[in-house]
């Protein structure tokens, strides 16, 4: 996964804004006010993308790339973490995960944060 790439896609969708917790040290990808993914560093060094997914679709997932994990710093159920120096993972694959992230928290925008979000550049 090259990480540059995942920035500039994350980056790319439309509306997202990020920020900065400077007390986590985490960037979060925004959509409206939903949060769809995450950058970090882990207590190991590690590069770590959290991601929020179906979990009807997780296990799968999971199933099919061993190198994406249950996360263990949010919700379990539907985010996931991906270590970003994993080159088992293609960007390809990566950028239809944050797809479908992007997707999930799209949906549960109300009309006008959807609006607001589809007339934003």
């Amino acid at each position: 996964m090259n990480i540059q790439y995942v920035d500039e896609y994350l980056l790319s969708k439309q509306g997202v804004l990020l920020e900065y917790n400077s007390e986590l040290n985490v960037y979060r990808y925004l959509i409206s006010h939903r949060c769809f993914a995450i950058e970090m560093i882990d207590s190991s060094q590690r590069a770590i993308l959290l991601l929020k997914l179906d979990p009807k679709l997780t296990q799968h997932i999971r199933f099919l790339y061993p190198e994406m994990k249950q996360d263990y710093y949010m919700d379990k159920i539907h985010w996931n973490m991906i270590d970003c120096l994993s080159e088992q993972i293609s960007d390809e694959i990566i950028s239809t995960w944050i797809d479908m992230s992007y997707s999930l928290a799209y949906k549960t925008l109300t009309n006008s944060e959807r609006r607001k979000v589809d007339e934003s550049q």
